[in-house]
C-alpha cells in the first residue's frame, strides 16, 4: 500500500490487526503515518513456521512517510514474536509511542529517521536485536 491520503494502515477504536505467515507488507510515501494505531488497539507481526508452513519472516517495510513509520497512540500495543521483522527508515519518527502505549520489537532495523524511536507519557518498550540509532524519552522512560 503506497501513497494514500493519510495513513497507509489505520487501526482505530479497539481494533486489532495481524500480519502473519510470512506476509510481506509495505507502506510508503503516505501523507501521515505508515501504520497508525490508536485508542486501545493492537497490531501483531509474527510467523510460526510450525503452524503456517512458511519458513520465511513476516516483514513490514515502512519508509518515506511524512509522519511516522508506526504511530502508537492512547494505550495501543505493537507485538512482535517468532519470525517477524520491521524495516523502518526515512520517516519523521521511526516509531512513536504515546500516552501509555507499549511495544515489543525484535529482529528489526529502525534507522535513518529524524528520530528513530520516541516514547512519551508512560509509554514503554522492549527491543531486542534491532539496530536503532537513538531512543528518546522526553518525559522519562
Amino acid at each position: 500500500m503506497t501513497r494514500t491520503g493519510l495513513d497507509g494502515f489505520d487501526i482505530a477504536s479497539r481494533a486489532g490487526m495481524d500480519f502473519d505467515a510470512g506476509s510481506q507488507v509495505e507502506s510508503a510515501n503516505n501523507q501521515r503515518d505508515g501504520i497508525h494505531v490508536e485508542e486501545l488497539c493492537m497490531i501483531n507481526f509474527f510467523n510460526n513456521p510450525q503452524f503456517s508452513g512458511n519458513s520465511g519472516f513476516t516483514t513490514v517495510s515502512l519508509h518515506n512517510n511524512a509522519g511516522n513509520g508506526i504511530s502508537l497512540q492512547n494505550n495501543s500495543q505493537l507485538h512482535m514474536f517468532d519470525q517477524a521483522k520491521i524495516l523502518i527508515n526515512h520517516n519523521n519518527f521511526g516509531i512513536q509511542a504515546d500516552n501509555g502505549s507499549s511495544m515489543t520489537v525484535l529482529n528489526s532495523a529502525i534507522q535513518n529517521n529524524k528520530t528513530d524511536v520516541t516514547m512519551t507519557f508512560a509509554s514503554r518498550g522492549t527491543r531486542r536485536t534491532s539496530p536503532t540509532r537513538a531512543v528518546t524519552c522526553p518525559t522519562g522512560c
